[in-house]
């Protein structure tokens, strides 16, 4: 359960990484600010809610052997 949560984790963290990237590259500086900073912000929700449901099922775990 935790492995299956941990590789959704990593594929949305990697993903929103490749997309700030591909912003940063392709975009033009006017536009750059802009869309870097809702990317970003974006690779901060992701990482929160994975962080969030990685600890929940750690509590889970925790709580079911008790």
């Amino acid at each position: 359960m935790l492995s299956y949560f941990l590789s959704i984790f990593f594929f949305l963290t990697g993903w929103e990484f490749y997309q700030a990237l591909e912003v940063f590259i392709f975009n033009t500086e006017k536009k750059k600010s802009i869309f870097l900073r809702t990317a970003y912000s974006d690779i901060n929700m992701t990482l929160a809610l994975a962080i969030i449901s990685v600890l929940g099922v750690n509590i889970l775990e925790i709580y079911k052997l008790g």
